[in-house]
Parts: C-alpha cells; sequence; structure tokens
C-alpha cells in the first residue's frame, strides 16, 4: 500500500473508538500542517503525517517512530506527566490493526495524557478580580520555567535564521 492510502486507513481507524484499549465515549479529530491529532477521552495521540519538508521528513515510517521519541523524549523534560510515550501501530494477522502488539509495525504515535480532564477547558467566564489575582500570583513561575528551559538550551543549540518552509506531498497543507 503506499505511504498516503496507508495514512489515510489509520485515519480512518484512529477515528473510532474501539481502536484505543480505553474504548472512549468518542474520538475528536484535529489537523495541523504536519500532524493528525485524536483526542480519545482522557488521552490524545498525534499521528505524525508521510510528508517532506525543508525543515522536516516524516516521509518514511523509521522517521516518524524517530521524530515520536524524541518529542516524547523532548517535552517530558517540562511536561513529564503528560507526554506518555512513542506507540507503535501494528498489522495483525488479516489485516487488523491496533495500538502495540505484534505484526508489521505501519506507523507510530505519540501518546499523551490530555489536559482538562477528559473534557474541553471550562468557558465560563470569570470576574477580572480573580482573573488578575490568579495572573499575577502564577506570573513569577509561568516566566521563569521557560526561561531557564531556554537558558539552558541554548547551551545546546545553535540557531539559524528563519526561513520560508515548504512542504511536498498531498498532505502538506
Amino acid at each position: 500500500m503506499d505511504p498516503i492510502q496507508e495514512h489515510e486507513t489509520i485515519v480512518r481507524w484512529l477515528r473510532g473508538p474501539s481502536s484505543y484499549p480505553h474504548r472512549p465515549h468518542r474520538v475528536e479529530q484535529i489537523q495541523t500542517h504536519i500532524s493528525q491529532v485524536f483526542l480519545a477521552g482522557e488521552y490524545v495521540y498525534k499521528l505524525k503525517k508521510p510528508v517532506r519538508c525543508d525543515f522536516l521528513d516524516f516521509s518514511t515510517v523509521a522517521a516518524r517512530e524517530q521524530a515520536c521519541r524524541e518529542e516524547v523524549r523532548l517535552n517530558r523534560r517540562l511536561a513529564p506527566d503528560t507526554y506518555l510515550d512513542a506507540v507503535l501501530i501494528t498489522r495483525g494477522g488479516g489485516g487488523t490493526l491496533r495500538l502495540g502488539g505484534r505484526g508489521e509495525v505501519v506507523d507510530w504515535l505519540v501518546e499523551m495524557r490530555r489536559l482538562f480532564g477528559a473534557g474541553p477547558m471550562p468557558r465560563r467566564p470569570m470576574a477580572a478580580s480573580t482573573s488578575a489575582r490568579l495572573a499575577s500570583a502564577s506570573m513569577p513561575s509561568f516566566i521563569a520555567a521557560p526561561r531557564t528551559f531556554t537558558h539552558r538550551a541554548s547551551r545546546l543549540c545553535s540557531t539559524a535564521p528563519f526561513q520560508r518552509s515548504t512542504c511536498s506531498g498531498r498532505h502538506s497543507s
């Protein structure tokens, strides 16, 4: 099966609640330019699209595996309770897809714990005074964490000038 058809088959499968071991009541799908994200109850699964851009290459299963593992490794440093694992998708006997298990590895996912429980963030308005108190109380730690992280990371990474990027493949938009 060609990579685009395989990806479309996996996306259709991931839309179904029966695809997940915890059997969520429903699955919501969000699409980005390089990923498909599936909100499945208390978990989130991110599937990289089989695309090649001038800033990344997800064109092979091996490249997507490496990207998933690296995403988990890097993001666990700031969100260890959110980024859980890189999970394989296999095709077993009879062509059945499943998360983990034996069979041919057909793709990889990033598995995350869903923030804000199983539902969306509350949309209830907050009193201005409450909002101001929360912001002033949390702002110092909110600012300090990325600053500390960025300071440490800047010693490890070199920076390159920003460049406009393009992707190739049907899933690049």
